[in-house]
This record gives structure tokens, C-alpha cells and sequence, in this order.
């Protein structure tokens, strides 16, 4: 008898339901909403963003912000560009906030901008506004 075993990651994981359920509706955030096949569109964009910006393989990238579509986008996509995903606790200060950066070695930071004032000097920061509109720093 042959077994035929996948592993399932996170990555593989909304693959997989992008594929399934490509019309169901995967985050909802007040009147926004997003299937998962526009959530594998945009995490697929992040990490080729994130790429195009010079993150390799390995590099940290932080994400600061609050439980929203950007975070979850963030949890598919830095990993999907190889990179290592520091998510921050948005309950901390910005004196901890620096000291992880600075211990992670995080190269860039994601950041939402209800927490940008929380964003230490000498860390390359995107702005997240988190409105999925064209005119948002993230998109």
C-alpha cells in the first residue's frame, strides 16, 4: 500500500483553500471582506514586495499592528518571502519595542498607523492604514 502524505503549513494551508473555496469569504473586518483567493492574491503580492524591497531569505521583518487584515496578510506573507515574521505585542512600549527590533535584527517594520508613534529611528518603516484603498502606504 502507498501513503500519500503532504505536509500542511500555514502557506500550503491557503493554498489549499484559495484553491477549494477560492469565493468564500476568509477575513471579514467591519464592511470589508476578502475570500480567500483575494487573501492568497495579497499575500502573494506582500512577498513579492517584500522581495522587490531587497528582504531575503531569513531577513526578520516586524509587523506592529492590531488584530486586522494586515497582520493576518503579514502572517502568510513574510514567511512566503522566505523572511521571519517578528510580530509585536501592540500593549508594549516604544523603548520594548525598539529593544526587540533591535535584538531580532528586523530590517524592516510594518506598522499600523495608530501605532506609528511607537516606531523607533533607524528602522525602514511602512506605514499601514489597513483601508485596502490605493492611496495606503501598505498597498
Amino acid at each position: 500500500m502507498t501513503v500519500y502524505r503532504s505536509e500542511l503549513t500555514p502557506l500550503s494551508f491557503l493554498r489549499r483553500s484559495a484553491t477549494a473555496f477560492p469565493d468564500r469569504i476568509a477575513v471579514v473586518q467591519g464592511e470589508r471582506r476578502l475570500t480567500y483567493r483575494e487573501l492568497e492574491r495579497r499575500t502573494g503580492a506582500l512577498a513579492g514586495a517584500l522581495a522587490a524591497a531587497g528582504v531575503e531569505r531569513g531577513d526578520r521583518v516586524a509587523v506592529l499592528a492590531p488584530n486586522s487584515p494586515a497582520l493576518l496578510e503579514a502572517h502568510y506573507g513574510i514567511p512566503g518571502a522566505g523572511a521571519v515574521l517578528v510580530a509585536l505585542n501592540v500593549r508594549l512600549g516604544a523603548a520594548e519595542i525598539a529593544g526587540i527590533l533591535e535584538h531580532s535584527g528586523a530590517r524592516l517594520l510594518l506598522v499600523d498607523r495608530e501605532l506609528e508613534h511607537l516606531a523607533p529611528a533607524g528602522v525602514d518603516t511602512v506605514r499601514v492604514d489597513d483601508t485596502g484603498a490605493a492611496d495606503d502606504p501598505y498597498e
